[in-house]
C-alpha cells in the first residue's frame, strides 16, 4: 500500500472513519518515501493509531522504529499472525514489545486475521480508546448509537416548531402533533410508550394565550 485508502465502519453504533496506509519504514524507492510521509501524515491527525506489525517474527528494529513514531498518540499495537506461533510464544512478543518500548504506554492485542481470532476484543478496545478519547476532548454528552442521535435531533426540532407553535397562536391540535411527535422520537430510544398524561403535564406548564 503506497496511498491510504479510507473506509468507513460503524462499532455499535460509533461511526468511525478508517485510514489504512503504507507501512512506516526506511526506503530509497521515491513513490515508497511518499507512501511513508503521508503516513505519517494520517497517524499524526488520527485520534486513534491502529499499528499492525508481524507477531510471529521476532521484532525488527523497523518495527521499533515505526511504533515509536506512535508515541503520545492513542495507540492500539496489533500483533497479526498469533495463529502462527504457541500461546508462550505470544506472551514472548508481547514482553518484546514492551521492553522495546519500555515507558511508553498503549493497548496491546494479539490478533490472527486469517482466523479471526481476536477481532472482537479488537473492536471492544477500538470502541472503548475512540469513547475515551472524544469525553477528554469535548465537554457534555456523547451519543454513540446513531439511531439516537437521529431520534434526538428529530425530537429537538419538533420541541422548537411546538414551542413556536404556542408563541404564534396556532391551534392546540397542532401544537399538541409537534409535542406528541417529540415524545415518540424519545420513546423510540427508552422504549416508552407515550400517553395522554405527559402531554397534560407539559400543556398544565405552558400559558397558552387565546
Amino acid at each position: 500500500t503506497r496511498d491510504t485508502i479510507e473506509e468507513y465502519l460503524n462499532i455499535n453504533g460509533l461511526p468511525l472513519r478508517i485510514i489504512d496506509t503504507a507501512g512506516i519504514r526506511e526506503s530509497h524507492d521515491m513513490a515508497e518515501k511518499e507512501g511513508v510521509k503521508r503516513s505519517i501524515s494520517a497517524m499524526e491527525d488520527a485520534d486513534l493509531v491502529i499499528a499492525v506489525i508481524d507477531g510471529s517474527e521476532p521484532l525488527k528494529d523497523e518495527d521499533i522504529e515505526a511504533l515509536g513514531k506512535t508515541r503520545g498518540k492513542n495507540t492500539i499495537i496489533v500483533l497479526n499472525k498469533s495463529d502462527l506461533i504457541s500461546s508462550e510464544e505470544q506472551k514472548r512478543r508481547r514482553a518484546a514489545v514492551n521492553s522495546a518500548l519500555s515507558s511508553y504506554s498503549s493497548h496491546m492485542i494479539n490478533i490472527s486475521a486469517a482466523k479471526g481470532d481476536g477481532i472482537e476484543e479488537l473492536k471492544d478496545t477500538i470502541l472503548q480508546s475512540s469513547v475515551k478519547n472524544w469525553k477528554e476532548q469535548r465537554e457534555g454528552i456523547i451519543i454513540t448509537n446513531i439511531r439516537h442521535k437521529i431520534a434526538i435531533q428529530a425530537a429537538y426540532d419538533s420541541l422548537k416548531e411546538g414551542i413556536n407553535s404556542i408563541e404564534t397562536g396556532k391551534p392546540l391540535e397542532i401544537i399538541a402533533i409537534e409535542f406528541r411527535d417529540a415524545l415518540d422520537r424519545l420513546g423510540e430510544i427508552v422504549g416508552a410508550v407515550t400517553t395522554d398524561d405527559i402531554l397534560n403535564r407539559i400543556f398544565s406548564d405552558f400559558c397558552i394565550g387565546k
